[in-house]
Protein backbone atom coordinates (compact mmCIF):
# COMPACT_ATOMS: atom_id res chain seq x y z
CA UNK A 1 0.00 0.00 0.00
CA UNK A 2 3.14 2.37 0.41
CA UNK A 3 4.51 2.34 -2.77
CA UNK A 4 1.09 1.60 -4.48
CA UNK A 5 -1.45 3.33 -2.96
CA UNK A 6 -4.56 2.32 -3.73
CA UNK A 7 -4.93 0.31 -6.78
CA UNK A 8 -2.67 -2.14 -4.94
CA UNK A 9 -4.72 -5.15 -6.10
CA UNK A 10 -4.95 -4.35 -9.60
CA UNK A 11 -1.27 -3.42 -10.03
CA UNK A 12 -0.29 -6.89 -8.16
CA UNK A 13 -2.41 -8.53 -10.67
CA UNK A 14 -0.88 -6.97 -13.55
CA UNK A 15 2.87 -7.65 -12.70
CA UNK A 16 1.74 -11.38 -11.74
CA UNK A 17 0.57 -11.37 -15.53
CA UNK A 18 3.71 -10.13 -17.34
CA UNK A 19 5.09 -13.45 -18.29
CA UNK A 20 6.60 -14.33 -14.53
CA UNK A 21 9.33 -11.38 -15.58
CA UNK A 22 8.12 -10.18 -12.16
CA UNK A 23 8.02 -12.05 -9.39
CA UNK A 24 6.51 -11.35 -5.61
CA UNK A 25 7.50 -12.36 -2.24
CA UNK A 26 5.41 -11.49 0.72
CA UNK A 27 7.22 -12.16 3.84
CA UNK A 28 5.55 -11.36 7.58
CA UNK A 29 7.86 -10.07 10.43
CA UNK A 30 10.97 -9.19 8.35
CA UNK A 31 11.53 -6.67 5.55
CA UNK A 32 15.27 -6.82 3.51
CA UNK A 33 16.03 -3.78 1.77
CA UNK A 34 19.58 -4.51 1.37
CA UNK A 35 19.36 -4.63 -2.42
CA UNK A 36 21.23 -1.16 -3.75
CA UNK A 37 18.94 -0.42 -6.63
CA UNK A 38 16.18 -0.89 -3.99
CA UNK A 39 17.41 1.80 -2.22
CA UNK A 40 18.06 3.87 -5.12
CA UNK A 41 14.98 3.83 -6.62
CA UNK A 42 13.37 4.58 -3.02
CA UNK A 43 15.03 7.47 -2.25
CA UNK A 44 14.88 8.98 -6.49
CA UNK A 45 10.85 8.44 -6.14
CA UNK A 46 11.47 10.22 -2.34
CA UNK A 47 13.23 13.22 -3.53
CA UNK A 48 10.71 13.60 -7.10
CA UNK A 49 7.56 14.01 -4.34
CA UNK A 50 9.26 16.35 -2.43
CA UNK A 51 10.21 18.42 -5.40
CA UNK A 52 7.18 18.15 -6.77
CA UNK A 53 4.87 18.82 -3.16
CA UNK A 54 3.04 15.58 -3.63
CA UNK A 55 2.43 13.03 -1.33
CA UNK A 56 1.11 9.85 -3.15
CA UNK A 57 2.35 6.76 -5.25
CA UNK A 58 2.87 7.44 -8.94
CA UNK A 59 -0.04 5.56 -10.16
CA UNK A 60 -2.00 8.47 -8.36
CA UNK A 61 -0.30 11.30 -9.71
CA UNK A 62 -2.45 11.91 -13.06
CA UNK A 63 -0.34 14.29 -15.20
CA UNK A 64 2.74 13.10 -14.32
CA UNK A 65 5.19 13.01 -16.86
CA UNK A 66 8.80 11.78 -16.82
CA UNK A 67 11.47 12.62 -19.39
CA UNK A 68 14.72 10.12 -18.79
CA UNK A 69 18.11 10.90 -19.89
CA UNK A 70 21.74 9.95 -19.38
CA UNK A 71 24.51 12.19 -20.46
CA UNK A 72 26.93 14.87 -19.04
CA UNK A 73 24.88 16.81 -16.10
CA UNK A 74 26.96 19.80 -17.22
CA UNK A 75 26.01 20.00 -20.64
CA UNK A 76 22.55 19.68 -19.29
CA UNK A 77 22.07 22.13 -16.71
CA UNK A 78 24.20 24.54 -19.09
CA UNK A 79 21.26 25.05 -20.87
CA UNK A 80 18.70 26.12 -18.02
CA UNK A 81 21.13 27.49 -15.93
CA UNK A 82 19.45 30.82 -14.30
CA UNK A 83 22.54 32.38 -12.75
CA UNK A 84 24.79 31.97 -15.79
CA UNK A 85 22.32 33.32 -18.59
CA UNK A 86 21.65 36.23 -15.75
CA UNK A 87 25.56 37.04 -15.72
CA UNK A 88 25.93 36.22 -19.51
CA UNK A 89 27.21 39.50 -20.64
CA UNK A 90 29.47 39.84 -17.54
CA UNK A 91 30.98 36.25 -17.88
CA UNK A 92 31.86 36.85 -21.53
CA UNK A 93 33.38 40.02 -20.53
CA UNK A 94 35.00 38.66 -17.87
CA UNK A 95 36.64 35.73 -20.29
CA UNK A 96 37.77 38.78 -23.31
CA UNK A 97 39.54 41.08 -20.50
CA UNK A 98 41.61 38.34 -18.64
CA UNK A 99 41.91 36.99 -22.03
CA UNK A 100 41.46 33.59 -20.92
CA UNK A 101 42.99 31.26 -23.20
CA UNK A 102 40.44 28.20 -24.66
CA UNK A 103 41.02 24.95 -25.91
CA UNK A 104 37.93 25.16 -28.09
CA UNK A 105 39.02 27.15 -31.20
CA UNK A 106 35.60 27.21 -33.31
CA UNK A 107 31.97 27.44 -31.27
CA UNK A 108 28.60 26.85 -33.12
CA UNK A 109 27.20 29.50 -30.51
CA UNK A 110 27.99 32.51 -28.50
CA UNK A 111 26.66 29.81 -25.68
CA UNK A 112 28.79 27.33 -26.15
CA UNK A 113 31.85 29.97 -25.69
CA UNK A 114 29.56 31.49 -22.33
CA UNK A 115 30.09 27.52 -21.40
CA UNK A 116 33.63 27.26 -21.72
CA UNK A 117 34.19 30.78 -20.18
CA UNK A 118 31.87 30.00 -17.22
CA UNK A 119 33.82 26.91 -16.61
CA UNK A 120 37.05 28.90 -16.01
CA UNK A 121 34.71 31.86 -14.29
CA UNK A 122 33.19 29.50 -11.33
CA UNK A 123 36.37 27.98 -11.11
CA UNK A 124 37.99 31.49 -10.11
CA UNK A 125 35.32 32.88 -8.01
CA UNK A 126 33.48 30.06 -5.81
CA UNK A 127 30.94 32.24 -4.32
CA UNK A 128 29.61 32.94 -7.69
CA UNK A 129 29.54 29.22 -8.21
CA UNK A 130 27.77 28.73 -5.30
CA UNK A 131 25.25 31.77 -5.93
CA UNK A 132 24.46 29.40 -9.12
CA UNK A 133 24.29 26.06 -7.46
CA UNK A 134 21.36 27.88 -4.98
CA UNK A 135 19.71 29.52 -7.97
CA UNK A 136 19.46 26.26 -9.72
CA UNK A 137 17.33 24.59 -6.35
CA UNK A 138 15.69 27.45 -6.18
CA UNK A 139 14.84 27.25 -9.67
CA UNK A 140 13.55 23.52 -9.29
CA UNK A 141 17.22 21.69 -10.10
CA UNK A 142 17.70 18.95 -7.63
CA UNK A 143 20.76 16.93 -7.26
CA UNK A 144 20.63 13.54 -5.71
CA UNK A 145 23.63 12.48 -4.20
CA UNK A 146 23.79 9.72 -2.56
CA UNK A 147 23.79 6.55 -4.48
CA UNK A 148 23.53 3.90 -2.35
CA UNK A 149 26.57 1.88 -3.92
CA UNK A 150 25.42 2.09 -7.42
CA UNK A 151 27.86 4.88 -8.46
CA UNK A 152 24.78 6.73 -10.21
CA UNK A 153 23.83 10.21 -8.73
CA UNK A 154 20.79 11.56 -10.22
CA UNK A 155 19.58 14.63 -11.15
CA UNK A 156 15.47 15.76 -11.14
CA UNK A 157 14.27 18.82 -12.56
CA UNK A 158 10.95 20.55 -12.07
CA UNK A 159 9.73 22.03 -15.40
CA UNK A 160 7.29 24.16 -14.09
CA UNK A 161 9.78 26.08 -11.55
CA UNK A 162 12.61 26.87 -14.51
CA UNK A 163 13.35 30.56 -14.96
CA UNK A 164 12.08 31.12 -18.45
CA UNK A 165 13.40 34.35 -18.92
CA UNK A 166 17.10 32.75 -18.50
CA UNK A 167 18.12 29.97 -19.91
CA UNK A 168 19.46 28.91 -23.72
CA UNK A 169 17.93 30.74 -26.50
CA UNK A 170 17.69 28.21 -28.84
CA UNK A 171 14.35 26.95 -27.12
CA UNK A 172 11.30 28.09 -24.67
CA UNK A 173 10.66 26.57 -21.58
CA UNK A 174 7.09 24.89 -21.57
CA UNK A 175 5.87 22.12 -18.97
CA UNK A 176 3.89 19.52 -20.74
CA UNK A 177 1.57 18.97 -17.58
CA UNK A 178 1.56 20.05 -13.96
CA UNK A 179 3.55 17.38 -13.18
CA UNK A 180 6.58 17.13 -15.75
CA UNK A 181 9.94 16.44 -14.61
CA UNK A 182 13.21 15.81 -16.76
CA UNK A 183 15.40 12.73 -14.77
CA UNK A 184 18.94 12.48 -15.40
CA UNK A 185 21.73 10.41 -14.47
CA UNK A 186 25.62 10.08 -15.15
CA UNK A 187 27.02 7.74 -17.15
CA UNK A 188 26.86 4.15 -16.36
CA UNK A 189 29.38 1.18 -17.21
CA UNK A 190 27.77 -1.63 -19.94
CA UNK A 191 25.35 -4.39 -18.03
CA UNK A 192 25.01 -2.20 -15.31
CA UNK A 193 22.61 0.33 -17.45
CA UNK A 194 20.06 -2.64 -16.81
CA UNK A 195 20.32 -2.87 -13.42
CA UNK A 196 19.50 1.17 -13.21
CA UNK A 197 17.26 1.64 -16.36
CA UNK A 198 14.58 -1.23 -14.88
CA UNK A 199 13.39 -0.20 -11.87
CA UNK A 200 13.07 3.09 -12.90
CA UNK A 201 10.58 2.37 -16.27
CA UNK A 202 9.04 -0.39 -13.56
CA UNK A 203 8.72 3.02 -10.72
CA UNK A 204 7.68 5.37 -13.42
CA UNK A 205 5.90 3.15 -16.00
CA UNK A 206 3.39 4.79 -18.33
CA UNK A 207 4.31 8.17 -16.80
CA UNK A 208 7.60 7.96 -18.66
CA UNK A 209 7.75 9.13 -22.23
CA UNK A 210 11.15 8.80 -23.53
CA UNK A 211 14.97 8.13 -22.74
CA UNK A 212 17.49 9.99 -24.28
CA UNK A 213 20.92 9.42 -24.02
CA UNK A 214 24.44 11.38 -24.93
CA UNK A 215 27.39 9.63 -25.18
CA UNK A 216 30.51 8.94 -26.89
CA UNK A 217 31.12 5.79 -29.44
CA UNK A 218 33.68 4.23 -31.86
CA UNK A 219 32.70 5.43 -35.48
CA UNK A 220 32.83 3.19 -38.67
CA UNK A 221 31.77 5.68 -41.08
CA UNK A 222 32.76 9.31 -41.35
CA UNK A 223 34.99 11.08 -39.14
CA UNK A 224 36.14 11.76 -35.73
CA UNK A 225 33.44 14.01 -33.99
CA UNK A 226 30.52 13.22 -35.96
CA UNK A 227 26.94 12.14 -34.66
CA UNK A 228 25.85 8.64 -34.81
CA UNK A 229 22.51 8.21 -34.40
CA UNK A 230 20.90 4.88 -33.50
CA UNK A 231 18.00 3.19 -35.30
CA UNK A 232 18.37 0.02 -33.53
CA UNK A 233 21.25 -2.21 -31.94
CA UNK A 234 23.29 -5.00 -32.31
CA UNK A 235 24.35 -7.03 -29.61
CA UNK A 236 27.53 -8.53 -30.57
CA UNK A 237 27.29 -11.74 -28.33
CA UNK A 238 24.15 -12.67 -29.86
CA UNK A 239 23.33 -10.76 -32.33
CA UNK A 240 20.69 -9.70 -31.04
CA UNK A 241 18.64 -7.06 -33.05
CA UNK A 242 16.50 -4.59 -31.04
CA UNK A 243 14.82 -1.71 -32.98
CA UNK A 244 14.31 1.39 -31.28
CA UNK A 245 11.53 4.01 -31.92
CA UNK A 246 13.79 7.38 -31.97
CA UNK A 247 10.63 9.86 -32.97
CA UNK A 248 11.37 10.72 -36.15
CA UNK A 249 14.97 12.41 -36.03
CA UNK A 250 15.44 15.00 -38.50
CA UNK A 251 18.90 14.57 -39.65
CA UNK A 252 19.29 17.96 -42.08
CA UNK A 253 17.84 20.27 -38.68
CA UNK A 254 20.51 18.02 -36.51
CA UNK A 255 23.14 18.55 -38.86
CA UNK A 256 22.38 22.41 -39.16
CA UNK A 257 21.88 22.69 -35.54
CA UNK A 258 25.40 20.68 -34.77
CA UNK A 259 27.74 21.75 -37.49
CA UNK A 260 28.40 17.90 -38.09
CA UNK A 261 27.76 15.23 -40.22
CA UNK A 262 24.86 13.16 -38.75
CA UNK A 263 24.87 9.24 -39.78
CA UNK A 264 21.11 7.58 -38.79
CA UNK A 265 21.40 3.38 -38.88
CA UNK A 266 22.10 0.49 -36.17
CA UNK A 267 24.90 0.58 -33.81
CA UNK A 268 27.04 -2.49 -32.33
CA UNK A 269 26.89 -2.97 -28.86
CA UNK A 270 30.28 -4.22 -27.09
CA UNK A 271 31.43 -5.73 -23.94
CA UNK A 272 35.03 -3.99 -24.09
CA UNK A 273 37.35 -1.96 -26.14
CA UNK A 274 39.67 -5.50 -25.94
CA UNK A 275 37.02 -7.19 -27.60
CA UNK A 276 37.49 -5.40 -31.06
CA UNK A 277 38.91 -7.05 -34.04
CA UNK A 278 38.87 -5.73 -37.64
CA UNK A 279 36.97 -9.06 -38.74
CA UNK A 280 34.16 -8.41 -36.68
CA UNK A 281 34.28 -4.83 -37.33
CA UNK A 282 34.23 -5.39 -41.32
CA UNK A 283 31.19 -8.17 -40.41
CA UNK A 284 28.70 -5.08 -38.88
CA UNK A 285 29.97 -2.50 -41.14
CA UNK A 286 29.79 -3.85 -44.69
CA UNK A 287 26.88 -6.88 -43.93
CA UNK A 288 25.18 -5.38 -40.95
CA UNK A 289 25.45 -1.62 -41.95
CA UNK A 290 26.47 -0.86 -38.66
CA UNK A 291 27.60 3.47 -38.08
CA UNK A 292 29.81 2.74 -35.13
CA UNK A 293 29.53 0.82 -31.75
CA UNK A 294 28.76 1.55 -28.09
CA UNK A 295 28.55 -0.05 -24.72
CA UNK A 296 25.87 0.76 -22.73
CA UNK A 297 22.72 1.99 -25.19
CA UNK A 298 21.69 -2.56 -25.82
CA UNK A 299 21.13 -2.63 -22.04
CA UNK A 300 18.84 0.16 -22.24
CA UNK A 301 16.62 -0.58 -25.14
CA UNK A 302 16.42 -3.82 -24.44
CA UNK A 303 15.07 -3.19 -21.01
CA UNK A 304 12.95 -0.40 -23.06
CA UNK A 305 11.41 -3.44 -25.58
CA UNK A 306 11.06 -5.71 -22.72
CA UNK A 307 8.86 -3.25 -21.22
CA UNK A 308 6.86 -1.92 -24.00
CA UNK A 309 6.03 -5.45 -25.05
CA UNK A 310 4.78 -6.08 -21.71
CA UNK A 311 2.54 -2.75 -21.48
CA UNK A 312 4.69 -1.16 -18.64
CA UNK A 313 5.76 1.51 -21.03
CA UNK A 314 3.21 3.10 -23.65
CA UNK A 315 4.05 1.49 -27.43
CA UNK A 316 4.92 5.05 -28.92
CA UNK A 317 7.70 5.08 -25.29
CA UNK A 318 10.63 7.25 -27.45
CA UNK A 319 14.01 6.36 -27.20
CA UNK A 320 16.64 8.63 -28.48
CA UNK A 321 20.27 7.67 -29.08
CA UNK A 322 23.27 10.10 -29.87
CA UNK A 323 26.63 9.27 -29.72
CA UNK A 324 30.09 11.76 -30.43
CA UNK A 325 32.38 9.57 -32.44
CA UNK A 326 35.39 9.62 -30.26
CA UNK A 327 37.46 7.41 -32.77
CA UNK A 328 37.30 5.41 -35.44
CA UNK A 329 38.76 1.96 -34.52
CA UNK A 330 39.19 1.10 -38.31
CA UNK A 331 41.25 3.95 -39.20
CA UNK A 332 44.50 4.02 -37.38
CA UNK A 333 44.78 8.13 -38.08
CA UNK A 334 41.64 8.71 -36.10
CA UNK A 335 42.31 6.62 -32.81
CA UNK A 336 40.99 7.44 -29.24
CA UNK A 337 44.37 8.81 -28.26
CA UNK A 338 44.06 11.98 -30.37
CA UNK A 339 40.62 13.21 -29.24
CA UNK A 340 42.38 15.31 -26.56
CA UNK A 341 44.06 17.60 -29.35
CA UNK A 342 40.63 19.58 -30.51
CA UNK A 343 37.86 19.28 -27.63
CA UNK A 344 37.33 19.96 -24.10
CA UNK A 345 35.27 18.47 -21.70
CA UNK A 346 35.70 21.48 -19.50
CA UNK A 347 34.96 23.90 -21.60
CA UNK A 348 32.27 21.81 -23.11
CA UNK A 349 31.88 20.04 -26.27
CA UNK A 350 29.66 22.09 -29.06
CA UNK A 351 28.05 18.90 -30.75
CA UNK A 352 27.10 17.54 -28.06
CA UNK A 353 25.66 20.92 -26.71
CA UNK A 354 23.94 21.54 -29.60
CA UNK A 355 22.61 17.52 -29.58
CA UNK A 356 21.64 18.63 -25.61
CA UNK A 357 19.50 21.36 -27.10
CA UNK A 358 18.11 19.47 -29.99
CA UNK A 359 16.50 17.34 -27.06
CA UNK A 360 15.42 20.35 -24.77
CA UNK A 361 13.00 21.34 -27.59
CA UNK A 362 11.87 18.02 -27.91
CA UNK A 363 10.99 18.06 -24.40
CA UNK A 364 8.96 21.49 -24.44
CA UNK A 365 7.38 21.00 -27.80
Amino acid sequence: MKYFGKNLAETLIKLCLHYQDISINIQKMAITDQDPSEKWIQNLWKNARELLGINSSVEEVEDLIVDISQGSKKTLVATISPHMYKNKDKILKWGIDNNIQLKTKNFLTENDKLLAYSYYYYETFPEEKNMKAQMERECGVKLIEETFSTGVQVLLIDVNKLNKDYCDPAFAIKPASKNHIILHFGYTFGAQSSLIIKPLLMLFGSKARSMNIIGKAGGLVGNRTDILVTSNIFYDKTNELININHGGVDVEVLEKETKSNVHLCPMLNVAGTILQNNDLLHFYKNVQGCIGLEMEGYFFVREIESCIKHGILKKDFITRCFYYASDLPLDPNQNLAQESGNVSWDEGICSMNAIQRYIMKKFFQ
